[in-house]
């Protein structure tokens, strides 16, 4: 038998008592488990709360979102489901395009490229004063501006001695197969010798400057000017005379005579701004002695060159 632990009365199985501190006991332990529950029930629905806001947010940001109707599971990436394959790729060749405008590299080629052109008209402009005070150039630039006028003079000659038609209206009959398969010989000729002409420039460019370096090094005793540094005046000589050449290519109007009386002015000129620039450079020295290394100097290209000629 049970008993009441207040009061003492004895109860039966499954009976409770009813005396007045039994009573309250038992009121108090059901509203303590009461509010525990209520607890527990609002903890869950928060935690459920906090879950489903995560899920969202995590769905955000990896871009996909689900349908609002709940019938469908699907779910869509970033592109839409309009967007074609090609637009996506012109899109993204787009971006590659901006994204090598903006690179350093191609901002500092492209200011490189505008100045070295600029440097070149300016020289054309007054070629005495770009010889005396020249710009900075690399060997790299002063190789391919030799390449260019080497190309330039040597068309000019192709024209002289093979006594072909110039001018633009010459080589787009040509191209126009208005002298039939001999116009396309004429303009593989001009082709070969335009790339002859530029490694022949490369290649003067080097025994043109390596005669006089070599004065300046071993007979003049001037150790302290570096080989780049010595070709800065000696780059920029040549361009009055590889202006001419241009023209007299272009212009079908000046005769066979005339060109070469322009070429002999253009070679002239080039000796002068040779002279002028070795002046500035052998400032030092008397001008005696820089007119004969300049003489020095030309006497050894002529054999050399005239060397090359017999030997091909």
């Amino acid at each position: 038998m049970r008993s009441c632990i207040y009061c003492g009365k004895e109860l039966a199985k499954g009976e409770k008592c009813t005396c007045r501190q039994s009573s309250a006991h038992r009121q108090t332990s059901d509203n303590t488990s009461d509010s525990s529950a209520e607890k527990a029930e609002k903890h869950s629905t928060h935690s459920s709360d906090t879950a489903s806001q995560s899920n969202q947010k995590s769905n955000q940001s990896t871009g996909y979102s689900a349908y609002n109707d709940p019938d469908r599971t699907q779910y869509r990436t970033g592109y839409t489901h309009k967007d074609s394959r090609f637009k996506r790729a012109r899109e993204k060749a787009r971006a590659k395009r901006s994204a090598k405008q903006n690179s350093t590299n191609h901002r500092a080629w492209k200011s490189n490229s505008r100045g070295f052109f600029s440097d070149i008209l300016s020289s054309l402009r007054s070629p005495v004063s770009a010889v005396q005070n020249p710009k900075p150039l690399s060997l790299i630039q002063m190789l391919l501006l030799w390449a260019i006028q080497g190309a330039l003079i040597w068309l000019c000659m192709f024209f002289i001695l093979t006594q072909t038609a110039r001018g633009p209206f010459a080589l787009l009959g040509n191209l126009l197969a208005f002298n039939g398969l001999n116009g396309y010989k004429i303009i593989l000729y001009m082709l070969m010798s335009v790339v002859s002409g530029a490694v022949g420039g490369i290649i003067g460019f080097f025994l043109y400057s390596g005669v006089f370096y070599a004065i300046n090094r071993f007979i003049f005793r001037d150790r302290m000017t570096s080989y780049t540094s010595f070709c800065q005046r000696l780059a920029l000589t040549a361009l009055p005379f590889s202006l001419i050449a241009l023209l007299g290519t272009l212009m079908s109007i000046i005769s066979v005579t005339t060109l070469i009386v322009l070429l002999v002015c253009g070679a002239a000129v080039f000796v002068i701004l040779t002279y002028e620039a070795l002046k500035t450079q052998w400032s030092s020295l008397s001008p005696d002695k820089v007119i004969y290394g300049v003489m020095l100097g030309f006497f050894v290209m002529t054999i050399a060159a005239g060397y090359v000629i017999r030997l091909s």
